[in-house]
């Protein structure tokens, strides 16, 4: 696959990311990776990732044998007619036919991500792209889970879809990367965050709408119920082990519950003090603390 320089266009496998809908990237993360103020995670010496690709080819043998077809190779990079920044590159082509053919391998872990009829949502939005991109109207994906087990789903275009997607792109590439402003933050973006904005370049308090007062007010509400909620917890958890008593666990109807001792090792830093290690092997580490409180006319 030769797409040139990632930075340049949106592909089949961040599309879901812009619709927030990618479970290892945000459109935070996104965009920053396409404005190049970070860079993009180097796979190259990822091992699963090395895995994958040596395996594609036997993938592909597999399901060109099972359903009896020819599975070709394109170099073809497939641009939007309109968007030249949204692309993608099929894995295989389906001699003959208008169909597409997807390759995915993962662990035995993810097992659970492909039962029945389910197929994870990041690749539903990465076929969706490539029919609409390619002009085809069936897309197939072929994964091996774990080494050992093959399965493959079917996924028929969804022109609404594409076209929502398409749309999602465009803004995300016209107002965000080209004008440089960053999208909404999210879930998982904590450390995005601290990449974008490292340290506090100045000293102003910003005065800010009534959006961001609400969403103060909520996040003391929210930080409330889980003091009071962790409280909670401990009481339940302290009536659980007094049942318990000296023996090893308690079983209901429903759960078995153990309180066994657990050890773990812990360095004494008194005694590094002492020794004058401390000092010697600590190191320092700065980091943005969110701090919330009344203003005093309040």
């Amino acid at each position: 696959m030769n797409l040139g320089d990632r930075k340049e266009y949106i592909g089949g496998s961040e599309i879901s990311a812009v619709l927030n809908l990618n479970r290892w990237k945000t459109p935070l993360q996104l965009y920053l990776e396409k404005t190049g103020k970070v860079e993009e995670k180097d796979l190259s010496e990822d091992e699963a990732v090395g895995w994958g690709i040596e395996l594609e080819d036997v993938v592909a043998r597999k399901y060109a044998k099972k359903n009896n077809v020819k599975v070709l190779r394109t170099s073809k990079d497939y641009t939007h007619p309109e968007h030249r920044y949204i692309r993608g590159h099929i894995d295989r082509l389906i001699a003959g036919t208008d169909e597409i053919l997807e390759i995915k391998t993962c662990s035995a872990y993810k097992n659970k991500e492909w039962e029945g009829e389910d197929i994870p949502f990041e690749f539903i939005c990465q076929i969706q792209l490539y029919l609409g991109l390619t002009g085809r109207n069936i897309g197939h994906i072929a994964c091996l889970i774990g080494g050992q087990k093959y399965i493959q789903k079917t996924i028929a275009f969804d022109p609404e879809l594409y076209q929502m997607m398409i749309d999602k792109a465009v803004e995300f590439w016209n107002e965000h990367v080209l004008k440089d402003i960053p999208p909404l933050a999210t879930l998982g973006d904590k450390e995005a965050l601290l990449q974008l904005y490292p340290k506090n370049a100045r000293d102003d308090i910003i005065i800010a709408n009534e959006d961001i007062n609400t969403a103060i007010a909520l996040r003391q509400e929210i930080s409330g119920q889980i003091g009071a909620l962790e409280e909670q917890k401990e009481m339940l958890e302290n009536q659980i082990k007094q049942v318990i008593a000296d023996n090893i666990g308690v079983e209901t109807s429903k759960y078995v519950v153990t309180w066994k001792p657990q050890s773990r090792k812990s360095v004494d830093i008194e005694k590094l003090k002492e020794d004058s290690l401390y000092e010697k092997y600590s190191k320092t580490s700065i980091s943005r603390v969110l701090n919330v409180r009344l203003r005093k006319d309040k």
